[in-house]
Formats: structure tokens, C-alpha cells, sequence
């Protein structure tokens, strides 16, 4: 039954922050919406147009790459075969022109870095066929992990120099729509990386130079409390409480529930837990109260600050 279905859209991208579409066109994605139950974007500018043209809250998420870490990134490369790159300053550019040449070669000498690619040449006559071959996901994803600075004009290459803690510039591409690199850099307060001539890489190289290298410290630790958000692990419905992470043992769970809602009997929790073997259960709050996580008198469980 296709009505009873969830419709649920994850970070979808209007890749602008202005309006591109005819009245006809917003009437029939309006009524096409309503169908959805959650939408989510992955620019701030998108939060704004779905309310001013759907009346929909929407909410702001990651990027999808974003929800992988960096070491599962690198588990990917590491069980493949790649080789390692011919140079050290990623060029990464959808739309090559002149100029974006001219601010890459001055990039490099200033840094005295040597530029090498991880895309295919397009293919011309007389070209050799191999030579236009993409290269595979997993070399791809070298190239920026073992980059010592990326230059691009890609979106996505801008959020893997943030995953593989890059420096790095992007080359603002108006055609392509700036809204996602303007959201995406405000929430690392990395604004000035995004330039749209050589002047303006110029007139920001001071300060550039001085802050070299984001904080990616703070940039790793801002999307994880993102990905904390998105990935829930406590789900209430019809006055149950559930852990959707199964992963986790029971004494987390335990402390995950209290964490939620404090002070709950022995009996709730182990209903909510859906464990079999109450007495085997009570055993494991005993620890847990030997260790300081919570405090058990044999029937309350109450969290502790260590818990």
C-alpha cells in the first residue's frame, strides 16, 4: 500500500538561495511535498524556502558524506589498491577556466607545493581512451586524504578537506549555486576559504597565512554533536521507550534510559529493555551501583555524575 508508506528527504540540496522556479512548477512540488512526512536540507537558506514557498518546517542536517568518519573513509582506501598521489596540492575543479589556472599556479608557488588531479581528462579527438578514465572512489578519496592543501570549486571536495582536515580553498562557482558552500563554511566559521577571483584569495592571504590550518579539533567535535543529533539512539512511542542502537550492551542501555528519564524502577527499566531474566537483570544494576554509575536501593534507580 504506497499511501501508507513513510516519506522521509534526506539533505536535499535547491543548490541556491533564490527562488529558480515558476508558479505552476511551486503549486505542483507543493502538493508533491505534503505526501512527505519529515524533509530535512542541508543548506540554512533551504530552511527559509521551504517555508516561504510550502509553509513546511524543514530541518537542517549534514551532508550525507558527512555522516562517515574519517576513519571509515580511510578503512575504505586501506582495503583497496591505490596509488599514492604525484603531488601535494589537490586540484579539484568542475569548471575550469584561465583564471582559476592562474590562482592554482600562484597557490602552489607560494606554498611551494607540486599540483597533481584525481579526475579523468575529458575526452577529445585524438586522445587516448585510457587516459580519460575516472579514477576509482577509493583513489579518489586519497587524493585528498593525502593532500597537504586542496584547491576547488566542488562542494563535495570542500566537505572532504573538512573530513580529512585539509586546508584548503574553494573557487565559488555563482552557476552552480554558492548557498551550500556558504552554509556549510559559516557553520566551521570558515567564510574567508571561499573566494571568487585571485584578488580575493590575495586580499584574504594574510589571513590565511595566519590561520593556516581550521581547528579541526572543534570542526570534528561540531560534526559528531550534529551526527549525535541525527543518529538518535532513544525512540518513545506509545508510552515505550526503546534504544534503536542495538549495538550497545545492556549496562548502557541502562544508563542511556536514565540518562533520558532519571529515577525509574527497576521493573520499568527492565520492561523497556525487554530483557528476560529479571533476577539476572537486578544483578546488573547491583554493578552498576557498585561502580558508581547509578544508585540502586533494590528497587529505584536513580543516575550517578559518573553514570
Amino acid at each position: 500500500d504506497w499511501k501508507s508508506l513513510k516519506r522521509i528527504a534526506y539533505a536535499p540540496s535547491f543548490g541556491t538561495d533564490v527562488w529558480e522556479y515558476s508558479e505552476e512548477q511551486t503549486m505542483e512540488f507543493s502538493q508533491l511535498l505534503k505526501k512527505f512526512d519529515a524533509i530535512s536540507v542541508r543548506e540554512q537558506s533551504g530552511i527559509r524556502l521551504c517555508k516561504e514557498r510550502f509553509n513546511i518546517d524543514s530541518k537542517l542536517v549534514l551532508d550525507p558524506t558527512m555522516l562517515l568518519s574519517k576513519d571509515d573513509y580511510n578503512k575504505l582506501i586501506n582495503e583497496s589498491y591505490t596509488q599514492k598521489p604525484k603531488g601535494d596540492l589537490l586540484k579539484y575543479i568542475l569548471d575550469k577556466s584561465g583564471s582559476i589556472t592562474t590562482l592554482i599556479d600562484c597557490i602552489a608557488k607560494e606554498k611551494n607545493l607540486t599540483t597533481f588531479s584525481v579526475s579523468g581528462k575529458p575526452f577529445e579527438e585524438g586522445q587516448k581512451a585510457e587516459d580519460c578514465i575516472l579514477p576509482s572512489i577509493e583513489s579518489w578519496l586519497r587524493g585528498f586524504r593525502d593532500a597537504k592543501f586542496v584547491v576547488t570549486d566542488s562542494f563535495h571536495a570542500c566537505v572532504f578537506s573538512m573530513i580529512f582536515n585539509k586546508p584548503f580553498c574553494v573557487v565559488g562557482n555563482k552557476t552552480r549555486g554558492m548557498a551550500r558552500f556558504n552554509s556549510l563554511l559559516a557553520l566551521f566559521n570558515q567564510e574567508f576559504r571561499l573566494v571568487e577571483t585571485i584578488n580575493d584569495y590575495i586580499l584574504n592571504e594574510l589571513r590565511i597565512n595566519q590561520c593556516p590550518n581550521i581547528d579541526f579539533d572543534k570542526s570534528n567535535e561540531l560534526i559528531n554533536s550534529i551526527m549525535s543529533k541525527e543518529n538518535n539512539i532513544i525512540w518513545e512511542i506509545n508510552g515505550k521507550i526503546r534504544i534503536l542502537n542495538t549495538k550497545i550492551d545492556t549496562q548502557n542501555k541502562i544508563l542511556c534510559l536514565l540518562y533520558y528519564k532519571d529515577n525509574q524502577t527497576d521493573s520499568f527499566l527492565c520492561n523497556m529493555l525487554e530483557y528476560k531474566n529479571f533476577s539476572r537483570f537486578k544483578n546488573i544494576l547491583k554493578k552498576l551501583h557498585k561502580e558508581r554509575f547509578i544508585e540502586y536501593d533494590n528497587t529505584n534507580c536513580i543516575l550517578s555524575p559518573n553514570g
